[in-house]
Order: C-alpha cells, then structure tokens, then sequence
C-alpha cells in the first residue's frame, strides 16, 4: 500500500518551461496571423480606394469625351474650365474635394458659356469626384494643341489620400502631392488609402 501511495505522487502535469515554450508558440502564431489580418486589410483598402478613383476618373473622361463626341463647335475654354455645348466644365487644381471644394463640376449653361467661378454650380449641378479625392492636371482647352486635326485631347490625372499627405507621393514638382504626375510611393500600409489614376484618350470632334 505504501508503494502505491508513492507511485501516485510521483505523477505531474505540465512544467513551467513547457508552459513558457507553448505560450511562446501560441504568442508567436497569433503574430503571424495579426500580420496577415493587417495586411489583408491594407490590400482591401488600396482596392477600394483604386477602384473608386478609377471610376470617377473614367466618368469624368466619358462624360467629356461623349460632349466633345455629339457637340459641335468643340470646348470654348472659360474662366475656371472649358464649355461644350450645353454642358460648363469647372474646376480647380491641387485641392482635395471637401465641403468648399468640389474639384471638378458639370452644370447645363443653355449654351451660353460665360465665365464663372468654381461655386456656386448652376443648373443640373453635378460634382463629378468623391471626398478626398483631387484633381491635379486635366486637358487645358485654351492651348492650340488641344484640339488638332478634328481630334481633341481628354486627359485628367486624379489622385486620392487619406489624412496627411506628407511622403505619401513621389512627383516631378514640389509640393509633390499636387504634381501633374504625383503617384502613390511607400509600402503597402503607407499608401493603403492612396491611389492615382491618369487616363488619356483622343476624341474625334463632331463637325
């Protein structure tokens, strides 16, 4: 009897180094899968903020284009933008959209292009890029080269960030996040809510 009173006692369960090895190990995987959750996100976030850019981007393009397309007469450039036909084009550089700022707008001039500011936008008011985004370069339709030949020139450069821009864009003028040619620049948590889109496309104009 009293050897198997020993023998019982002598049973133990986990030491503290198997513990301590096990938390590690347990530490260590939930790290790895933090990092992949962080990583999935940021890729998430870069493809929505592509995505939409490249939306209004291309909207803005077609939306020129299709005027240039069935409008006779060509832009008349104007102050603060450029009119085709019915349709007023305004807008301002290197600003990010926001209350005040709509970047670029569409409105129905009823075929009289008069100069106007960016605001207020008149009749069939349409603000053409989303909050946070900027319109750095488009086509300037008081150049001779613009149009050529029956065929004119769309070309619109949109960038998009969230929160600072401090070293969050590369560009061949300073400050770099308002350059005809900023892009996004930095790792993939960086620019996670950045994005640039620049089309260009040639028009045949309705004469």
């Amino acid at each position: 009897m009293r050897r198997r009173a020993a023998d019982h006692n002598t049973q133990t369960g986990f030491t503290i180094i198997e513990l301590l090895i096990a938390t590690l190990i347990f530490s260590l995987l939930l790290i790895v899968m933090l990092a992949a959750f962080i990583r999935t996100g940021d890729l998430f976030y870069k493809g929505v903020s592509m995505s939409k850019t490249q939306e209004d981007a291309r909207n803005v393009v077609q939306s020129i284009s299709d005027d240039i397309q069935f409008t006779r007469g060509g832009p008349q450039p104007t102050s603060g933008g450029f009119c085709i036909g019915i349709h007023r084009y305004l807008y301002q550089l290197g600003t990010q959209v926001n209350g005040s700022n709509p970047g670029i707008e569409r409105d129905n001039n009823g075929g009289n292009c008069v100069p106007a500011n960016i605001l207020p936008c008149g009749s069939g008011c349409v603000h053409m890029l989303d909050s946070g985004m900027q319109l750095n370069d488009i086509t300037d339709y008081s150049s001779p080269t613009a149009c050529q030949s029956g065929r004119c020139n769309v070309h619109i450069h949109v960038v998009f960030y969230g929160g600072s821009s401090n070293g969050l864009f590369t560009g061949s003028t300073t400050p770099t996040y308002q350059a005809k040619d900023a892009q996004c620049t930095g790792s993939l948590s960086d620019t996670s809510l950045c994005a640039t889109v620049d089309y260009d496309s040639t028009v045949l104009e309705n004469t």
